[in-house]
């Protein structure tokens, strides 16, 4: 006796086709199932082949999502599916989890890179500003946001650092020639960036006490 793989209706009269499907579900099913299926396979070999972050991102997310939309049709053996669709979502979530992370790594290592080599004050800390903007622009592509909010706030915190041993640079070099006031100014604008930077100020409640330590001994006022 026949009976039809998916919506199970059969009997002595029953007929089915060569996917196992009667004739009522057969016409719809089937060219949904190929359609899907060659949407996912499609966006998976697009993804493989892009450049662009955003892009691979989002064509793994449409693969995904084809491959949800053929979930009701796994299990039952129906031969038109050539392949288990919740299987190649799981993959296809690990590899954007593994472009997300790899994409994080990247611009935080060519962050530092322009920290290390930019020609200017104001170069060196731009490569933490690209690189926070790029990988934020795409935490919401990520299934787990922590470890992304994580990197964001130590890359935060880095940059935070890299400002304070620049300005305290130039600080340096006005007290070697004598230049108090500039020297106090600079310190007191220093002491305002460590006050509003993304780093909380109880970790770094000793640097913020040697800035006013120093405003004073320079005949300065610290600002309240």
């Amino acid at each position: 006796m026949a009976t039809c793989r998916f919506c199970g209706d059969g009997g002595i009269f029953a007929r089915v086709d060569g996917y196992g499907l009667c004739e009522k579900c057969s016409p719809a099913i089937v060219p949904r199932i190929q359609e899907l299926s060659a949407s996912a396979a499609q966006h998976v070999k697009a993804a493989s082949k892009a450049k662009k972050i955003n892009a691979r991102i989002d064509h793994l997310r449409q693969a995904m999502s084809a491959c949800a939309e053929l979930a009701p049709y796994e299990g039952k053996n129906i031969k038109a599916l050539l392949f288990e669709p919740t299987k190649m979502a799981a993959e296809l979530r690990a590899q954007r989890s593994a472009a997300v992370e790899s994409f994080v790594h990247e611009r935080w290592h060519a962050a530092r890179d322009k920290a290390r080599d930019a020609a200017t004050d104001g170069g060196r800390l731009k490569g933490y500003a690209d690189a926070i903007e790029s990988i934020t622009a795409i935490a919401d592509a990520a299934e787990d946001v922590k470890p992304i909010e994580a990197a964001i706030a130590e890359m935060r915190a880095e940059r935070d650092k890299l400002r304070f041993l620049l300005i305290s640079k130039r600080i340096a070099k006005a007290e070697a020639k004598g230049q108090t006031k500039k020297a106090i100014d600079l310190l007191i604008d220093a002491l305002i960036e460590l006050r509003h930077d993304a780093t909380p100020d109880a970790e770094q409640l000793d640097l913020i006490e040697r800035v006013n330590a120093k405003i004073r001994e320079l005949g300065g006022t610290p600002p309240a």
